[in-house]
């Protein structure tokens, strides 16, 4: 319920921070590196493979080595090449780092909620099942 979550958030520093701690990573990281990579990086990739190299030392009537169809496919590869290789070498790592992170905070945010309302708790999962489990999620994911 909303009005419990609240009460949570005002009386708990600990839950107020790891859901601080969720919100910065998950949101702004991701969606900045979104952001950054279609309104920066892809731009200036595009903007860098449309400028023909050496065009100032062409001599006036030569023509270059690819047409306008061959130059824009040429474009639409690297462009996809650099997406793919920024998704496995940013994207999926972050991810996986975010889940393990996001876990743990998880976790300490429902241990900070049983405390604040005096139940007792089930047994806690061990920190290495539960990280070899998120692994594991990740992988079956990207798989």
């Amino acid at each position: 319920k909303l009005h419990n979550m609240i009460i949570f958030l005002m009386t708990s520093s600990t839950i107020r921070r790891n859901t601080l701690m969720c919100v910065i990573l998950n949101g702004l990281i991701f969606i900045g590196s979104y952001y950054l990579l279609e309104s920066v990086i892809l731009p200036l990739l595009r903007l860098i493979l449309t400028i023909e190299p050496l065009q100032f030392l062409k001599i006036e009537g030569e023509t270059s080595g690819l047409s306008k169809a061959e130059a824009d496919a040429a474009a639409f590869l690297i462009d996809k090449v650099f997406f793919w290789l920024y998704q496995a070498l940013w994207i999926y790592p972050i991810y996986a780092l975010s889940n393990i992170l996001s876990a743990i905070w998880y976790q300490s945010i429902v241990d900070a909620t049983y405390k604040l309302v005096d139940k007792p708790r089930r047994r806690r999962v061990q920190q290495m099942d539960f990280i070899s489990e998120k692994l594991y999620y990740f992988f079956l994911t990207i798989g």
